[in-house]
């Protein structure tokens, strides 16, 4: 086996190392419309300190007769960076001093991104990265440690990975093949800030017309997660929106639809036979999502049938009315108010409506005088104790801005609401309960079937509200550092992808049974733990499930589907508060 691998590595350095021979590299960069590109450093694949920086005209020339450019600087300092390597699929190098983040980026030889790498924070010392498995071939390299990029050739033989010529082995000591360039074919790597890295494939060292062209980098938007972390085009989210929209609102009535035109307007129905009714929670979430995708006609719609058929004088909503208009129930649940109060802020920017934004007000005005104790919402007018899903500090904020004569009580209520939420979710889950007292401690006793402190369909919402309030706010870190990372390894641990329905808040199932099908209101809000954690593999495995999720239909599409769709609006980047 020793002499086997003496052979390869002879055959290997035989065609490494070529003669030195003179490099004659020359042409020009463009951008697509055909424009030079000034500043745009090519580099030699094989031999990274043969590069050239562009001229005004684009033009570069790299040559080993006059090698990199007088007072170039590029890459990391030796001193700071040093000693790459490789021990199996391990990747070693040395840091000297701190650095607030890494990544590690490969590319394939024609230029395709094979995978990246996040390493996080560093200390000064060896720092290591396992790669995932490798086809035999060539590869292009970037290490990042903070804003300092080093590129490096990388070559798999199917025995073991050579980085610039430098052999890697059991001791971690390796030996330099003596060589100015690798055998042909090779590549240039132009890199120009604003525009993608480009890879061109050469076949000869001696040529003086080489055009590469370079294409515009898309500045990601952070909050598009599906474009940011999945690489979703916006057509592609556009259609899927759209596809929802259109299913959950004008589909089969049978299995699909849950908004239907009534006497004076539109209305969102609970389709659940047990329920067939209208509440104020889908009216007002039905709303937000109308304001939301401008869909001015049935947000109208909406609207003029909430406020005949559901609201009181006071400005509250009854919670519950027939299909037929008849009220059923005049007591209000707050999560409606909410919802219909932000969505007409929303509403009256969007289309320049006043009318909207002074009904808002007036709502605002009536939840702060009946459902809010030291700070906290409650469950109904006078309980004394809370649904922590209807806490809302990323609407309290919009309600401090418009609201301006109860600024001060909306802000004391955001940051409240936020503490609660610290107080209500469980420590190592973060699930938070369907009931609780105003101090955050446990509330007991039974309610709609199940004690307050379990996790039920109610609390699916608390992710969709702490995320809400960090993609807006990013006033509580506790979110991004607990909540987020903690939550969605939890929530990760127990996709089959059936989830209990309910749990206790330890994450044990309540009640001895799963759902019989995946609760997709329970998983849709748990996409937008990315916000957060982008970079959080948990977190990255809940976007690729929103976006997979086959939209909400049959028996439980009211529920589910108005929590997709809200999902999907929020990962799309396409969720806004402008008021």
């Amino acid at each position: 086996m020793q002499i086997k691998k003496f052979v390869v590595m002879m055959a290997l350095g035989a065609a490494l190392t070529t003669s030195a021979q003179e490099i004659n590299l020359g042409g020009t960069v463009k951008d697509a419309t055909g424009a030079a590109i000034e500043n745009a450093i090519v580099t030699l694949a094989s031999n990274t300190s043969l590069k050239d920086t562009t001229d005004a005209q684009g033009k570069f020339l790299i040559s080993t007769a006059t090698a990199v450019r007088s007072g170039f600087k590029s890459g990391i300092s030796s001193n700071v960076f040093s000693n790459i390597g490789f021990k199996g699929t391990t990747l070693r190098f040395s840091t000297t001093v701190p650095a607030g983040s890494g990544m590690v980026t490969l590319f394939s030889g024609s230029g395709k991104r094979v995978f990246a790498i996040s390493l996080g924070k560093m200390e000064p010392g060896v720092q290591t990265c396992v790669l995932p498995q490798l086809a035999p071939g060539l590869y292009l390299m970037d290490i990042s440690v903070d804003n300092n990029t080093v590129t490096r050739k990388l070559i798999n033989t199917g025995k073991e990975i050579v980085v610039d010529g430098l052999h890697s082995n059991a001791a971690g000591t390796s030996r330099s093949i003596q060589a100015t360039v690798a055998a042909l074919p090779d590549t240039l790597k132009v890199k120009c800030p604003g525009f993608v890295t480009a890879i061109k494939q050469i076949d000869s060292y001696d040529q003086s017309d080489i055009t590469i062209t370079m294409t515009a980098e898309k500045i990601a938007d952070e909050n598009n997660l599906f474009g940011s972390i999945l690489g979703k085009t916006d057509a592609e989210i556009d259609a899927k929106l759209d596809k929802a929209f259109q299913q959950l609102f004008y589909g089969n009535a049978n299995d699909q639809k849950i908004y239907f035109e009534g006497d004076v307007g539109a209305y969102i129905l609970d389709v659940n036979p047990s329920d067939n009714d209208v509440r104020s929670e889908g009216m007002s979430y039905g709303m937000m999502i109308a304001a939301q995708l401008d869909k001015k006609t049935e947000f109208e719609k909406l609207w003029a049938w909430a406020k005949k058929n559901m609201q009181n004088n006071n400005k509250t909503f009854g919670w519950k009315a027939g299909a037929d208009g008849k009220i059923q129930d005049t007591g209000p649940a707050p999560d409606g108010e909410e919802y219909i109060a932000a969505s007409l802020f929303i509403a009256g920017k969007r289309w320049n409506n006043s009318n909207y934004t002074t009904e808002g007000k007036s709502i605002c005005g009536a939840m702060k005088s009946l459902f809010f104790k030291d700070g906290i919402i409650r469950f109904v007018p006078n309980a004394e104790y809370n649904d922590p899903s209807y806490v809302l500090p990323a609407f309290y904020e919009v309600f401090a801005e418009v609201d301006n004569g109860n600024q001060a009580f909306w802000k004391d209520a955001a940051t409240k609401g936020r503490s609660h939420f610290q107080k209500v979710c469980h420590p190592t889950t973060m699930l938070g309960p369907y009931l609780a007292n105003f101090d955050g401690s446990a509330y007991t006793q039974t309610v709609n079937n199940t004690p307050g402190n379990i996790y039920r369909d109610d609390c699916w919402r608390i992710c969709l509200n702490i995320m809400m309030d960090w993609r807006f706010n990013k006033a509580d870190a506790w979110q991004q550092t607990t909540f987020a990372p903690k939550h969605a390894a939890f929530m990760k641990s127990k996709h089959k992808p059936q989830y209990p329905e309910k749990m206790t808040l330890d994450g044990a199932i309540y009640g001895g049974a799963e759902h019989p099908e995946p609760c997709k209101g329970l998983v849709a809000p748990l996409g937008m733990l990315a916000f957060a954690i982008p970079d959080d593999e948990n977190a990255q495995f809940f976007v690729q499930t929103l976006w997979d999720m086959e939209i909400p239909s049959g028996q439980y599409r009211y529920y589910d589907g108005l929590l997709y769709m809200m999902s999907l609006i929020h990962a799309s980047g396409r969720f806004t508060l402008d008021h």
